[in-house]
């Protein structure tokens, strides 16, 4: 987006030497005034397509024009441009006056699936709990350590009894099996932090809404 404006000289009257003449100034000042409103009408326009758009921010103070995205419920009238791009996707507010903004606070995005298949079923604008792909693992068992089984295999049921329940291996700790050398220990924290989260290393922003 560009403004262009004429420059206008003044000369002296009323001929307007060394200059523009009254009738060429007073043209001149129409043509940038128009400029100047097409200017304004493509900006306003420019700012109308982003309403809506979310984005993070490196401070704790949302930037003019935006406001955080925390689920608070805000004015339909105040900002009625926002209502009019998000309705109540995100709640109703008190079902008259307001509307709720999305809570992205603490959450990671995801681009909704749109009926593509691989995140099947989801609303738009909907949230998840998080959740952990079904894998399995493999543990050495025997006298040598060199026998491998699967999580739930046939062959650990001898050492693990009835703890073996449909494929889920329930026991946690260090058991032995009697009458034999067979050991398995297990630990929840290997190489790694733990917590009650599954996440990869990220930066807390700000995440705001355009109003």
């Amino acid at each position: 987006m560009t403004l262009q404006l004429q420059r206008i000289v003044l000369g002296t009257p009323p001929l307007g030497r060394d200059g523009n003449t009254q009738r060429e100034a007073c043209g001149k000042t129409n043509d940038n005034m128009a400029a100047l409103e097409a200017f304004a009408n493509a900006l306003a326009d420019d700012v109308a397509s982003l309403v809506g758009s979310v984005a993070m921010f490196a401070c704790r103070t949302p930037p003019a024009g935006w406001l955080k995205a925390n689920a608070a419920a805000v004015s339909r009238t105040t900002y009625a441009r926002l209502h009019n791009v998000i309705g109540t996707t995100f709640g109703a507010g008190d079902g008259a006056t307001t509307f709720n903004l999305p809570e992205l606070r603490a959450e990671f995005w995801r681009g909704w699936d749109d009926g593509r298949g691989v995140d099947s079923g989801r609303a738009f604008g909907s949230s998840q709990v998080q959740a952990m792909s079904a894998h399995q693992h493999r543990m050495p068992i025997g006298f040598d350590g060199s026998n491998l089984f699967g999580w739930g295999d046939s062959s650990v049921t001898p050492i693990f009894g009835s703890e073996v329940q449909s494929g889920v291996l329930r026991v946690v700790g260090s058991v032995t099996q009697s009458g034999g050398a067979a050991r398995i220990a297990y630990t929840d924290a290997f190489g790694g932090g733990v917590s009650g989260e599954t996440r990869p290393r990220n930066v807390a922003l700000l995440a705001c809404i355009k109003y």
